[in-house]
């Protein structure tokens, strides 16, 4: 089997972060929001030019205005009531101001609630007869409020500022929604450190040694502790103004570190300090100083510790630990994994399972026959056990898949060559160009062997071979060392600290293999995700998440399909400003509802890694758009055959490195794709903005930003990709690969791919599955499968909570036996870049 390539991508680093500006089509005028039903016009014409904002307040104010009409009475009722029953005076005495659009919204949301009503900073809600009426009630002037902003729940931060999040709800009942149901900014207003969740004071101790304890509130205060590490808001208490959730999979556990190490981790922390992205200064600091506490408190226990040099140093730092395999099982009257004793009535995983494995094994009559005779063999083996409970306690069905991530790192000052091996060293094939201190990635399988081979030399020669592994699961972290400990003076000041770095990586990366049995594939430091993550806690779980972005059920003409600039963003966020979402989304004419959101239903179908599949993400007008955006050529938007590139992003890197790297392998991945931008159309806005809200992610991070846009941040990048489209026709495939990368050791942020979102274009006649063949249940040993449906998505994490790449979230692509397969994907990032 060849090695699989760790990105799809084909694009360079700095492609990745960017939104790319083509340009606007429509100026300063934005009727492209504006439905034709609902504008005023003037002599025949749609006059809503922005101008003097006078077009387009009274087209707003108009279609208000008449929904108030419709609500009259209502209206009349709610004002009186809040009149008489409410004295309008602010803390200062001062009156304050009641907004009929406000409370029109109010009300039309209580009222298609069926009598819920909702309430959120900025507003009241009174109760008069028994019919409850919302009064938006704005302070002073245009303070609006969050609306949209649920309660927060525990009191976790994360190393970022806060951002609106989407609302979400389950569908549950019981046990349903948790953390995510209940909403929260889920960022944190505090500025990046890659340092966060390290701990070194002593005070940490008492709660974090009962990270083992059966006390699940002892693990969430030390986890607790952990996240609040290192942060001051400013405010000139000891009060963290924190907000967010904790994942209930991560645990504090305790790392060791080499005393003689202690200043290559002041490195990190006087990175952080100083606000230096590469460490260009930091790497030749011969003393690095920081003012952490937590530093402070390492230097104390290095002060203390016996043997200066060659002691060990406790730090805390967070896992994720996953849960047993019994947790992810619920339903069909099994009452054995439920919590507290209730089961959920949601569907079992068996269900979701069996029927997707005989629909398998129906066109597969080869499986079907493997599939028995595995099932022959675990009945002898129950009966051989004589245990008649055997059958009842669930165990993971091993993967027939064996694949996993592979990483190597060069610990020399000399760059590299990488290379497959292939079958015997006949078939040997260049993965990529092995800089210096740094690392690359692929996704291999036990066996395989790779060879380091010095850059000097024309394609593959065994006689130059400097290193050879052959590759283990247990061991997928490789290391080239060439360096003896008398050479290490011979290095340069900057390449001993990330010499040492490494090493210090290694140590960390020791115990928490010991903690969580898996490979630490990222590099250290590295703090848990910014972004906010759903969680799949067992399977058939589902949640609805609302998006004002509803589906275009008709096609708007091709005039109004033109490319959009940061004006139109621009105009849009004055909109939503004034008078909301709803009131303010792209030609609602040619969408599906005008005054209700749209729910999307997410249901999880793998729990390691985590999967969520939702049906009808995309209407039948938004696939056909995507596919014609390639199709007609009017926007120069063409396939092409898809190249792979390891998972590695070097400082080194340059256009020659990029290259080298990217390589087109049929015998890998055999597809055609195109890139398109956010821009090219009002309709591929509106499916990421609907992506961000699936997310829980604000819609303007997924885009290229004015300068006006979050001052608070000292970048305008995105964290999107270009939307991807990929075409596969029959035969054509994608072997199993990982959407991680390994960042360059020396950038403070350590970006990657945090999540990825698929759209599927069409139906597939036959193959064309998505395939996570490692996903871990006890019902089928070849993983999950999806088969491809027009408008469906699945959205999958390439993270833990902990910040490892999750190296379970490992995927192909099924060959297409008959017809062909259209595909998009979004990829976004994390962290923001500050």
């Amino acid at each position: 089997m060849t090695e699989g390539n760790a990105s799809a991508s084909g694009e360079s680093d700095d492609e990745s972060y960017s939104f790319v500006d083509q340009g606007s089509s429509s100026g300063d005028d934005d009727s492209f929001l504006v439905d034709d039903d609902f504008s005023i016009s003037t002599n025949g014409d749609n006059n809503n030019t922005d101008a003097d904002d006078g077009g387009d307040e009274h087209g707003a104010n108009t279609r208000g205005y008449r929904h108030l009409r419709q609500h009259l009475p209502a209206v009349i009722i709610a004002v009186v009531a809040a009149v008489l029953g409410h004295a309008h005076l602010n803390n200062d005495g001062e009156f304050l101001h009641v907004t009929l659009t406000g409370l029109y919204r109010d009300f039309v949301e209580h009222h298609s609630a069926g009598g819920t009503t909702k309430t959120g900073p900025g507003s009241t809600s009174t109760s008069r007869n028994g019919i409850g009426i919302g009064i938006g009630i704005g302070i002073g002037i245009g303070n609006k409020g969050n609306k949209y902003a649920a309660a927060p729940t525990l009191n976790v931060p994360t190393p970022y500022p806060t951002f609106p999040m989407s609302h979400l709800s389950s569908t549950n009942g019981a046990g349903g929604g948790g953390a995510e149901a209940d909403g929260a900014d889920r960022h944190h207003h505090q500025e990046y450190r890659r340092t966060a969740n390290l701990g070194f004071c002593k005070e940490h101790d008492e709660v974090n040694n009962n990270n083992n304890n059966s006390n699940n509130d002892d693990v969430s205060e030390g986890v607790r502790q952990l996240l609040v590490v290192s942060r001051d808001d400013g405010d000139g208490d000891d009060t963290n103004d924190i907000v967010g959730t904790i994942n209930s999979g991560l645990v504090p556990f305790d790392f060791r570190i080499p005393s003689d190490l202690v200043p290559t981790l002041g490195m990190h922390y006087h990175a952080d300090e100083i606000k230096e992205d590469r460490y260009e200064s930091v790497l030749t600091a011969l003393e690095p100083t920081s003012a952490d506490r937590e530093y402070q408190c390492l230097l104390d226990r290095a002060a203390e510790a016996p043997n200066k040099k060659h002691h060990n140093l406790k730090g805390w730092g967070l896992a994720y630990v996953r849960p047993v395999i019994s947790n992810f099982y619920r339903g069909d009257g099994d009452t054995s994994d439920a919590v507290d004793g209730h089961s959920p009535d949601v569907p079992s995983v068996k269900s979701i399972l069996k029927s997707r494995r005989d629909e398998h094994l129906q066109k597969n009559p080869e499986a079907a026959a493997e599939a028995a005779k595995r099932e022959e063999q675990a009945a002898a083996a129950v009966a051989a056990a004589g245990d008649s409970d055997i059958g009842n306690k669930r165990t993971v069905a091993t993967p027939a898949h064996t694949g996993f991530a592979a990483k190597f790192t060069n610990l020399s000052p000399t760059p590299l060559n990488l290379y497959w091996d292939g079958r015997g060293g006949s078939e040997s094939r260049l993965v990529g160009r092995l800089h210096p201190f740094e690392s690359l990635g692929t996704a291999t399988t036990p066996g395989q062997s790779f060879s380091l081979i010095p850059v000097t030399q024309d394609g593959y020669d065994d006689r130059f071979v400097l290193q050879r592994w052959t590759m283990t699961a247990d061991e997928a972290h490789v290391y080239y060392d060439p360096v003896e400990d008398n050479d290490i003076a011979k290095l340069t000041t900057e390449q001993q600290a990330r010499y040492n770095m490494w090493k210090l990586n290694q140590a960390y990366a020791r115990d928490y293999l010991i903690k969580t049995k898996r490979p630490w594939l990222s590099d250290f430091p590295r703090p848990v995700p910014f972004h906010f993550m759903h969680s799949a806690e067992y399977f058939g779980k589902t949640m609805t998440v609302k998006s004002w972005e509803s589906h275009f059920t008709s096609r708007p003409p091709r005039s109004q399909l033109e490319k959009i600039s940061y004006t139109d963003h621009e105009q849009r966020m004055h909109r939503e400003s004034r008078y909301g979402k709803d009131l303010s989304i792209a030609l609602p004419k040619y969408r599906q509802s005008r005054s209700r959101e749209l729910e999307l239903k997410m249901e999880v179908i793998s729990c390691a890694p985590q999967v969520f599949l939702i049906d009808d993400f995309l209407s039948t007008v938004e696939v056909e758009h995507i596919i014609d955006l390639v199709r007609d050529g009017s926007r120069n938007i063409t396939l092409s055959r898809s190249a792979v590139h390891p998972g590695g992003m070097s400082d080194y890197s340059s256009d020659d490195d990029r290259v080298r790297n990217e390589q087109t392998d049929t015998t890998t991945r055999s597809s055609t794709n195109a890139w398109i931008e956010r821009g090219d159309s009002l309709i591929v806005d509106s499916i990421y903005r609907r992506a961000a809200d699936l997310v829980g992610i604000d819609e303007s991070l997924l885009r290229h930003r004015s300068d006006e846009e979050h001052p608070e941040l000292a970048t305008d990048h995105s964290i999107a990709e270009r939307m991807q489209l990929v075409h596969y026709a029959e035969g054509e495939r994608y072997e199993a690969h990982h959407d991680f990368l390994n960042p360059a050791f020396g950038n403070r942020y350590q970006p990657s791919r945090f999540a990825t979102l698929l759209l599927y274009l069409n139906d597939v006649e036959e193959g064309g599955e998505t395939i996570f063949p490692r996903a871990i249940n006890s019902e089928s040993h070849d993983g999950i499968s999806v088969k491809p449906k027009a408008g469906t998505a699945i959205l999958f994490y390439n993270v833990l909570p902990d910040g490892n790449p999750d190296d379970l979230s490992q995927h192909s692509a099924a060959p297409v036996i008959e017809g062909e397969k259209y595909l998009a994907n979004l990829w976004i990032w994390d962290p923001i870049i500050d």
